[in-house]
């Protein structure tokens, strides 16, 4: 039985769009710097299982917001894409199951534009729908992936019918030989083409491998992988490394438009992180998690998901221990770290927004919380 990683720094360059060292910034006085920001903790407004008569099962891991506030909330397990208000009142059942025109099997990405409309991605029908704004007319088309790369997101440009796609490659799980990689390309939707693509290293992979069949596999955790996101113009791409403390942001073409250096540091794995882990992965195959263990790294990346809001502020969910919230930076437009805000440590942020905040508690359960100036 052998587990290994399948570590993508050793043999990559990274994407000439993104000017990252390989290693992250240390930064002696970023704990007090931090810690000096004003903090925020919004308070929650309403949580709800159900809208109507239909029951959560498996809440998606994000959300989206419409122009006049209303909420689009996917339920996974139910194949149902909802819009409802913020009493969290169902306003309209955009979408349901099944394989016909505009209906779903599993939602993986979802995006709301600035008119109204909804671009969402289906993994199970391997679709991609757009929903016209108020009358939610689909109209359906297949962004051909090729080399066994798979759909993860795709983010409308605003002004275009094209598409910022990221792909994910899962043959590392089952090929011994082949690496992570994380796809990025612009897709033309009018000319079903894409314009330019680039490819970038996928987080460390701890593979679980019985008898030389490959049974299954997990991230390492607080191991560096690409986090993106759109800008709230829906014009650029924001694309950070994890594992240091840059965030480019591209242009429709992938080039750089600029860079933030954000100087965020790189702490140890602290012993009650090493608890936590040591549950999550408690379930798994017994030697998995020693192994899990062994490929740790010798620090942490700074922050493990990335969220640009209304105003194109970037929040960087921290990975810094707290015992009761999970602590996320939010830097200004200009890329200034400007205030902290605290949510409840279980659970997911899913939109922010001005008119409230999204949050997942579990698979069941969805809160709105106040909005964060």
């Amino acid at each position: 039985m052998i587990i290994d990683s399948l570590n993508m720094k050793k043999l990559w360059l990274l994407a000439a769009a993104l000017l990252v060292s390989c290693t992250g910034n240390e930064n002696a006085d970023f704990r007090t710097t931090i810690d000096e920001l004003p903090e925020e903790r919004p308070e929650q407004l309403i949580e709800f299982d159900q809208v109507g008569d239909i029951y959560f099962g498996h809440l998606n891991y994000r959300s989206e917001v419409m122009p006049d506030g209303d909420v689009i909330l996917n339920d996974r397990q139910e194949a149902v894409m909802l819009r409802i208000t913020e009493t969290g009142e169902l306003v309209d059942i955009i979408a349901s199951e099944g394989r016909g025109p505009g209906e779903v099997g599993d939602i993986l990405s979802m995006q709301v534009d600035s008119t109204g409309g909804i671009h969402i991605y289906d993994q199970q029908n391997q679709k991609s729908v757009y929903y016209e704004p108020g009358s939610y007319e689909p109209s359906e088309f297949i962004i051909q992936t090729t080399n066994g790369n798979r759909v993860n997101k795709m983010f409308p440009i605003r002004g275009t019918y094209s598409y910022f796609v990221v792909e994910r490659n899962l043959r590392a799980l089952l090929d011994a030989e082949s690496d992570p990689v994380t796809g990025l390309r612009v897709y033309d939707r009018g000319g079903e083409a894409t314009r330019v693509q680039k490819n970038f290293p996928a987080a460390d992979i701890a593979r679980l491998i019985v008898d030389g069949s490959v049974m299954g596999g997990a991230p390492v955790p607080f191991g560096p992988e690409f986090l993106f996101e759109p800008s709230a113009g829906q014009e650029t791409l924001f694309v950070s490394w994890s594992e240091n403390s840059q965030i480019a942001e591209l242009n429709s073409e992938l080039d750089t438009v600029r860079i933030i250096d954000v100087k965020l540091e790189r702490l140890p794995i602290s012993e009650n992180e090493l608890k936590d882990i040591e549950e999550e992965f408690s379930d798994h195959h017994p030697n998995q998690l020693q192994s899990v263990m062994d490929l740790l790294p010798d620090r942490k990346v700074s922050y493990e998901e990335m969220i640009v809001d209304h105003q194109n502020r970037i929040w960087l969910k921290m990975t810094r221990w707290h015992e009761n919230d999970q602590e996320w930076l939010v830097l200004s437009e200009e890329g200034e770290p400007v205030k902290r805000v605290f949510l409840p440590k279980d659970g997911m942020l899913t939109h922010v927004s001005g008119h409230h905040i999204g949050f997942r508690k579990d698979d069941h359960l969805f809160a709105l919380f106040e909005a964060v100036d």
